[in-house]
């Protein structure tokens, strides 16, 4: 049965009520306020339509029902209404049809169990609802608009039109029901928690929404409301940037007070089940980052961090000064978050600080943990006055992770107004205060739960105060006029090391070489009696980092051919000394090796070396007097003792 479930997923949920209310007694209502701006009512913006994916038209209708309901807060039982519309869209935006949306027969829901069985398309679901169906002519996104007219359908009713249908069903399948999920989408669900019987919507009623984010990055997130989620009226979005969009992430992700819906544009597609592969392709599993060794360049502040990323993403940078692993809060730890950092090579300039602001001394050593987080999302909740038992997140692609880190900060919000009853004008009060900042810990799901203030403990259930959950008030309840924001990655890949903050020193010479033991080695150079040499020109010695190929240090070679750097990184792998009658610049490509025209190198004249903690000696280099006597002298010598010279060779 297991398997059968994990091959065949499109044939167990339908696209809409299956996964949006789950639960029989705790009903989400799609919802059409056009007064306020929101659902996919006709001329509606783009983030709030709902589209439906053909990718066959040959062979793939659209399959729907609903179940229309005047908006109403009364407890009374609440009737179908059937003067609401659907006019449905074409890939290119033109209109293909319109239709009446019934209050019984075909096309009209019945009950919790037909929606949530789904269409029964020519028997394939053996107690679902009868649709109602659509054929299409051509293969893209289509959308629809859901509209109520007193006109038979020519115009949207321009009076008080709010509308919810607690049952609905967005199906696109085969002619024989072959159901073809993850194939209905929006950016900005609208809807209502409503009764599960009488169908009206106030604070006392739950939903608990699943949906399914494909962010810009093409990772796939599931988000699931737990139980005692009452946010009466809501819009259910997921995005990049936060609660604004102000392009500073740090600040836009913050949860803030709003007197009205804020307006949330620009979310990720959310659909109502898993997205369709074959039509929404997903990204593969990036190669984790890597902090480069050398990973830290400089001897002061501003320090260079050099790290590469291999797709674009975010950044964090964990320093643990305190020596306990990971972060903790109000500690010398220190988190660095970069947003949006390009793949490649990057360098990040540190100040020397750590999380209270005091200078980190030399010699200190301390790790650094890189963090690389794709498939961000931010759930901003406007409005809900409880979340009781939190929400919980999953990242299912490119890695299935249940157990993904979500944060938040509620900081900002403040009391708003001074009293507090049941009337219309303080219903618009929240007098709960401010929440908790998680924005470097984080929890795992389910979190950010909170009730009569923001849950300083975390707890789930979160505790209600004093009589906030009994008084039938919404200005006691913590999410009142707020949007309340998570948020967290998809991914999160790491690497880490060690860091030593000092420069070392390295000292070598440049050795007349006389007798050619170098034998073009850096090895066995210096023999007795041997001096140092500079070949009587301004010689240089320059340090090139491994990483970027470019100049760290350059410094003159004395007269007796000693050099010494002062600006060595620690735990350098692959360092490289340069020998040169040029001086390197700083930040820029070295000089090409060379000598005097006099002289000959007998060893390389670069050599690479590590270094570690500690300072090194030994970076030395041979030469040896070279002119056309010398050289002649010596091939002459060379051929006496092989003998092989002529009687015709002369000196």
């Amino acid at each position: 049965m297991f398997i059968i479930i994990l091959l065949s997923p499109n044939l167990i949920f339908a696209e809409g009520t299956s996964t949006i209310s789950p639960n029989s007694t705790a009903i989400t209502a799609l919802s059409i306020l056009p007064s306020q701006n929101r659902g996919s009512f006709l001329g509606c913006p783009d983030d709030n339509r709902i589209y439906f994916r053909v990718n066959d038209h040959t062979t793939e209708n659209l399959f729907f029902g609903f179940n229309w309901r005047n908006y109403a807060s009364s407890t009374s039982a609440n009737p179908a209404i059937s003067d609401v519309y659907m006019r449905i869209y074409d890939p290119a935006g033109n209109q293909v049809a319109q239709l009446n949306l019934p209050s019984s027969g075909n096309g009209y829901i019945n009950s919790w169990s037909e929606a949530n069985i789904g269409a029964n398309v020519s028997g394939s679901h053996a107690g679902g609802y009868t649709p109602l169906s659509f054929n299409p002519t051509t293969n893209g996104e289509y959308y629809v608009n859901i509209y109520r007219s007193v006109d038979t359908g020519a115009n949207q009713f321009a009076g008080t039109t709010w509308s919810f249908s607690p049952y609905w069903d967005l199906q696109v399948a085969s002619s024989t029901g072959v159901r073809k999920n993850g194939r209905v989408h929006c950016n900005k669900w609208a809807f209502n928690a409503v009764h599960p019987t009488n169908f009206y919507s106030n604070h006392l009623q739950s939903a608990e929404p699943t949906v399914f984010a494909f962010s810009e990055d093409s990772c796939v997130v599931k988000v699931r409301f737990n139980q005692e989620f009452k946010p009466i009226s809501f819009d259910l979005t997921v995005n990049s940037y936060g609660v604004v969009n102000t392009n500073n992430y740090e600040n836009d992700r913050i949860s803030s007070n709003n007197a009205s819906f804020p307006t949330l544009d620009n979310g990720y597609k959310l659909f109502v089940n898993y997205p369709d592969t074959l039509i929404y392709s997903q990204s593969n599993l990036p190669l984790n980052p890597t902090i480069e060794s050398p990973a830290l360049i400089g001897c002061s502040a501003n320090y260079k961090i050099r790290y590469s990323i291999y797709e674009e993403g975010d950044v964090r940078m964990l320093f643990d000064f305190n020596g306990t692993t990971g972060y903790q809060v109000n500690s010398s730890d220190r988190i660095i978050e970069l947003f949006n950092v390009s793949p490649g090579l990057n360098t990040y300039l540190w100040d020397g600080k750590d999380g209270l602001g005091n200078t980190i001394s030399n010699n200190t050593q301390f790790k650094i943990v890189l963090s690389y987080l794709k498939g961000r999302f931010n759930i901003p909740v406007y409005d809900a006055e409880v979340n009781k038992y939190g929400l919980s997140v999953e990242a299912l692609s490119p890695i299935n992770n249940s157990n993904i880190k979500v944060y938040w900060n509620d900081t900002l919000l403040n009391s708003i107004g001074t009293l507090c009853d049941a009337t219309l004008a303080n219903s618009q009060n929240n007098l709960t205060n401010l929440g908790t900042k998680n924005i470097f810990v984080g929890a795992i799901s389910p979190c950010h739960a909170w009730s009569g203030d923001g849950n300083f403990s975390q707890a789930i259930p979160a505790p209600s105060v004093g009589v906030n959950e009994s008084s039938n008030f919404q200005c006691d309840d913590f999410g009142n006029v707020r949007t309340i924001n998570s948020f967290g990655w998809a991914v999160d890949l790491k690497d880490s090391a060690i860091i030593t903050l000092n420069c070392l020193q390295a000292t070598g010479t440049i050795w007349n070489d006389k007798n050619g033991s170098a034998n073009g080695t850096n090895s066995n150079i210096f023999s007795t009696g041997e001096l140092g040499t500079s070949m009587n020109i301004p010689m240089y010695a320059t340090l090139v980092d491994p990483v970027t190929g470019l100049v760290l240090q350059s410094v003159s070679v004395n007269s007796n051919g000693a050099f010494t750097f002062t600006s060595v990184p620690t735990n350098g792998i692959g360092m490289q000394v340069v020998i040169a009658t040029t001086i390197g610049v700083v930040d820029n490509l070295p000089p090409t090796p060379s000598i005097n025209p006099n002289w000959k190198n007998t060893s390389p004249l670069t050599r690479t070396f590590n270094s570690v903690t500690s300072n090194l000696i030994g970076l030395d280099f041979g030469v040896s007097i070279h002119n056309a006597i010398n050289d002649l002298t010596t091939s002459l010598k060379n051929a006496i003792v092989t003998g092989n010279a002529s009687t015709n060779d002369t000196i």
